[in-house]
């Protein structure tokens, strides 16, 4: 069952100044609630993740950071049609690394709860998570665990559509967003949107100390634009991604593999990944050039002999799920399992799980990435996985006689092709 979310102060115990246990993440402690929904759903929330005092501490130190100029510009390349690599830097965005291995040393003494929570509490919190779910089989070894945090201004600060596991980054399991712009409230705009797969999206409104917790290979996401006072304001967000060995693995009872989703994204969500891009970046150069090289990744996918007509009957599941859902509307509601099932190793499907599909590699940060993990350029996404794939097409005159959402294997099969009248 989707419930409210958790109220229970921060789980990332011992933690010195940091706080108390969780009573509810984790089935030791607790009734499981939250465990339970990210294994059934894919995403789970909690409030007051931290506590208000630990939190308040967290925030004071991103803020002195801030001050004293130690976050970096968020910068990225992309690779445009013509094959150029060019530099763009993200207005409104910066961020500073805290994991191991790549926080600076000047970071680390300025921030020491900060450093301290992206060093030893990071792994302590991939190996808690192994225990919730030994089957994700994350690590917590050096390298396998990363943590960010990133600051926001302005009204061109949010992330594009995009799966946080990519070309890019392709062993990354488990994401855990927090919170911890003090002063942010519902006015301020800037929510999370959560894009189920063939699922209505989810609005989550990105309150202080609210912590989102989702399976990174599996879930597309995006940022809502930012409003009002909140265009003044500082939204902050701490992000912790974790490594695993059983990335886009199908787990059972799941009906859309990773690898599919993230092939098809781009064009079954095609206007839904424009509008994030025109959101996320002024008029210029770098919003042109990915705008133009998303339309030609979708019309590359929408003309492709074995995916044009599922990814049609796609498109149409998900135009009747366009209304945005928010925690509230869902609250008491059965979840739903959004992470999927490897389909039936039918002709086309061969073709499509062979390489990994790449929704969202434009590598930004809400809600993620780091700097250095550049695009690929959508002009060339799934080019090389799309040629090798045996050319063949159906009668594309038939549309589906149900608009529920289908398996891969309803899909592929004649009835839901075409009508038996023909």
């Amino acid at each position: 069952m989707m419930g409210s979310p958790c109220q229970d102060p921060c789980f990332l115990a011992p933690f010195p100044a940091i706080g108390s246990q969780a009573q509810g993440f984790f089935p030791e402690r607790g009734d499981g609630r939250h465990s339970e929904e990210l294994l059934a759903q894919g995403w789970t929330i909690m409030d007051n993740f931290f506590g208000k005092s630990a939190a308040e501490e967290l925030f004071a130190e991103a803020e002195s950071l801030h001050k004293r100029n130690l976050l970096g510009p968020h910068t990225f390349e992309f690779a445009t049609q013509d094959g150029v690599r060019r530099s763009y830097h993200h207005d409104g965005r910066s961020f500073v690394d805290l994991d191991e291995g790549r926080i600076r040393k000047e970071v680390q003494k300025a921030s020491p709860l900060l450093a301290e929570l992206g060093g030893r509490q990071a792994y302590l919190l991939a190996e808690k998570w192994s225990a919730v779910n030994p089957s994700w089989a994350l690590t917590a070894e050096a390298g396998t665990v990363q943590v960010k945090l990133q600051l926001t201004i302005g009204e061109s600060g949010c992330a594009p559509c995009h799966y946080d596991t990519s070309d890019t980054a392709p062993s990354r399991q488990l994401t855990m967003l927090v919170y911890l712009g003090k002063d942010w409230d519902s006015a301020c705009g800037g929510e999370l949107q959560l894009l189920p797969f063939l699922q209505e999206p989810i609005s989550i409104e990105t309150r202080f100390d609210r912590a989102v917790i989702f399976l990174s290979d599996r879930l597309l996401h995006r940022t809502l634009p930012t409003r009002g006072e909140g265009l003044q304001r500082h939204r902050w967000l701490l992000t912790v991604w974790i490594d695993g060995l059983q990335v886009d693995r199908p787990q059972p009872g799941e009906q859309w593999g990773p690898l599919l989703q993230r092939l098809v994204a781009p064009a079954v969500y095609h206007e839904v990944y424009a509008e994030a891009l025109a959101d996320s970046f002024p008029e210029g150069e770098a919003r042109q050039a990915l705008l133009v090289a998303q339309a030609e990744e979708a019309r590359e996918l929408l003309e492709d002999a074995e995916l044009s007509e599922m990814i049609g009957n796609l498109r149409e599941v998900v135009a009747e799920n366009t209304r945005p859902l928010t925690i509230e509307d869902i609250g008491g509601t059965e979840s739903v399992c959004i992470a999927c099932e490897a389909p039936s190793r039918t002709t086309a499907t061969r073709g499509m799980m062979r390489g990994r599909g790449r929704g969202g590699d434009l590598q930004e940060d809400d809600d993620d990435d780091d700097q250095e993990a550049v695009s690929k350029g959508r002009a060339d996404a799934g080019g090389s996985q799309r040629s090798r794939r045996r050319k063949g097409r159906r009668d594309n005159s038939c549309s589906p006689r149900s608009r529920s959402p289908p398996t891969p294997q309803k899909l592929m099969s004649p009835e839901f092709i075409c009508d038996a009248s023909g």
